[in-house]
Parts: structure tokens; sequence; C-alpha cells
């Protein structure tokens, strides 16, 4: 088990928090009809545009038959992880694992998610969540002369607690100088056992279990890992640095709430909206002018509220087709959402701006007001209630 010197730790800190953005990005695509490989694609190029490198690309041990072939492990439903990206689409009701790896200033970070494709049922919402909290679990248990097995006995203790299968042939790692490293870090175990956790070791946690049993097989691409009985899988993953009293999580954005953005784009006039803190209900916020200080203001407004992701209107015109202005807020979007480090989401416009200004009635901030209907009918879609 190899420690990380407090500088090595402050660049796995700045990659983490990089990797985490990149990741919840690619997260956010995960929609019904997407080919996993665009899914790939961008995650390398938002890899590649925060100035590090995909880690698992051309991956290869003197254990794997090929290199992995992609920057991107997405694994659905029955797979467990490593399953290669291509031409499969995802449908409704699909979980999926995104697992990605970054070099970032020559040191590596890891982190995985399972999200959910449009609606799942309460079983699969269940697996997922046992899943999350899971790691949590385990990361608890973690701190400066505590045990490996005390984390693995953490996991394992919830997950079966729950009623889920926890699968013994893969495990966690150690991560930083490689992309994996001694020790391997099991997600069952028993108390004081195992080797002695050290100030500054940094470790990648990542349970991962089944609904039905926890036995898996390799799939004969060489790298999918899949349940045999074909149950549902989940698996969630971060990098951790081993403190005096705890663990940090490296692998994390700046602290956020559910709180989200409404934006309405304007090429004189940005209006600003913002939800309650349970993202139920949506308030017209302020309007910014268009200018070289628009990014200040709005990253000043993510942060002091806490922002978690950014809801952009998709302007249409009254045939209800792109509208000649969506190429500027194309690359507006971009440019949001490389300096406020969160997701930025469309949502259609479904109403003109003469229509929000009857409905909301004469409010001198009619851009803020069209944000809050922008953000209304994303919070409705989505069912976040």
């Amino acid at each position: 088990m190899t420690t990380k010197t407090p500088e090595e730790i402050k660049i796995l800190r700045e990659g983490g928090k990089k990797l985490a953005s990149v990741l919840y990005q690619v997260a956010e695509m995960a929609r019904p009809g997407i080919a996993t490989i665009q899914l790939d694609k961008t995650a390398e190029e938002l890899i590649r545009e925060a100035g590090g490198e995909p880690s698992f690309k051309n991956y290869k041990t003197t254990e794997d038959k090929i290199p992995y072939p992609a920057s991107l492990c997405v694994s659905i439903n029955d797979e467990v992880v490593h399953g290669i990206p291509g031409s499969r689409k995802l449908k409704e009701g699909d979980i999926v694992s995104l697992d990605l790896g970054m070099k970032y200033k020559n040191l590596y970070t890891d982190m995985a998610i399972t999200v959910a494709v449009g609606r799942i049922d309460k079983k699969t919402k269940d697996i997922m969540n046992a899943a999350k909290k899971s790691l949590e679990e385990g990361i608890k248990a973690i701190k400066q002369g505590a045990y490996l097995g005390d984390i693995g006995f953490a996991i394992q203790s919830y997950v079966e607690k729950k009623g889920f299968g926890v699968i013994r042939q893969l495990m966690g790692h150690g991560v930083g100088y490689r992309a994996h490293e001694e020790p391997g870090v099991p997600n069952f175990g028993k108390k004081r056992t195992g080797e002695t956790l050290r100030q500054g070791a940094v470790l990648a946690i990542e349970p991962m279990i089944t609904v039905g049993s926890p036995e898996i097989f390799l799939d004969k691409d060489n790298w999918t890992w899949k349940t045999k009985d074909g149950s549902l899988a989940a698996h969630f993953e971060h990098t951790i640095v081993v403190t005096k009293n705890g663990a940090e999580i490296l692998t994390c954005l700046p602290a956020v709430g559910r709180r989200l953005m409404g934006i309405d784009y304007g090429e004189k006039r940005i209006g600003v909206a913002l939800s309650d803190e349970q993202a139920k209900f949506s308030f017209p916020h302020s309007v910014v002018a268009n200018n070289e200080k628009t990014m200040q203001e709005i990253k000043k407004i993510c942060e002091e509220n806490k922002v978690s992701k950014i809801i952009l209107g998709q302007s249409l015109d009254y045939r209800n087709r792109p509208n000649p202005v969506m190429k500027k807020i194309e690359l507006f979007k971009d440019f949001l959402q490389k300096e406020t480090a969160r997701p930025v989401i469309y949502q259609a416009e479904t109403l003109t701006t003469q229509e929000a200004q009857r409905l909301q009635g004469k409010i001198k901030k009619i851009d803020a007001s069209a944000a809050a209907l922008i953000l209304r009918s994303f919070i409705e879609k989505e069912n976040i209630l």
C-alpha cells in the first residue's frame, strides 16, 4: 500500500473534481435512444478538454487477452463492469454503470456511478440506492489505523441486510501512481482483518452488487463481466484518500445541493431562475447582461446558491423548428459547462416570450420569468417532485 505526498494529493484532488464533472456530464446523456459509443466519445473529449487522458483506453494487464478498446466502461442491466461501448442503444427502463478513469498530471483517479434510463421500477431503484449507500458505509469505515476488512464488512453488512448479493470475484483497489495498484479492496470481509490503512493511502472503493446470485462470468468479448443468472447489477465508485480521522473523497464536485438553475438565453440579456432546495419549484431570480462579465455573474449565483445543474432553454421558432440563435446557444452551453463545472441540460422552450409575458403578467424581469418557465418544464418532465 503506497502513500501519496501532500503535493500529490492536491493534484489528485484537482483531477478527481475534473473527473467527477466529466462523468456527471456523460451521465446526463444517458437517455433512451442514445448509442453507448456516443457516451464514450463524449467522455474522451471532455477528459482531454479538462487537460487529462483517459486511463482505461488501451489498458491491458498480463491477465487480459486484449487491451480495453474505449475510454468509458458502459455496463447495462446484468452487465456488472467493463462493458464495451458500441452501437447498442439505451432503452427506457435500463440501468447503466458508467465507469471512468483519468490520468491528470501523471496521477490517476477512478469513479463510477449507476444511472437510470427513463423510468424504472421499485426493485431497480432499491438496488441502485443500496449500491450507492453501501459505498457511503464503506467510506465511513475508513481512517488511519483501520483495516481493509473493516471496509468490506461495512459494505457487505449493508448490502446483505437489504437483500442483495455482494460480488466476490471483483473488488476495489489502490490508485494514484497507476490506474490499478495494490492492495485489492474486497467488498466483503471481517472486522480487524487485512492490511492496516495508512494516512495518505489512496484507494478506489467500488461496491458491485446484484439482485440475485453474486456469481458472475466473463463474456466472450473478454472484458464484460455479467451476472450468471441474468439479474440486475449496480456499481458505484469513489477515489478516496485515507486521513487521520476518516477519508476524503477525491472524486466529487464542490458541495452542492439539489438546487437547479434555469437559463433563458438572449443575445442581449440572459434570464436566470432558481429552484427551491428540493428542486420542487422554480422562481425568477435575475437578469444578466450578455457581455464579458456574464459568466462571472452566473458562476457567482451558482456558488452562492449551491446549484447542482443548469437547465438551458432550447430555443424554437413558431414552427417548432430549431431557431437560428441555437448555434450561439450551443457555444454558450459548452462555455457554461466548462466554466461552472456543472452539467448543462437542454430543455425545449414550450412558450414564446410573448406567451410567457401573458402568463406571468407585467413583470419587469421578463427574461427571468421565461427562465423560471423553462426550469418548471424540466422539473415536471423529470418528475423530480
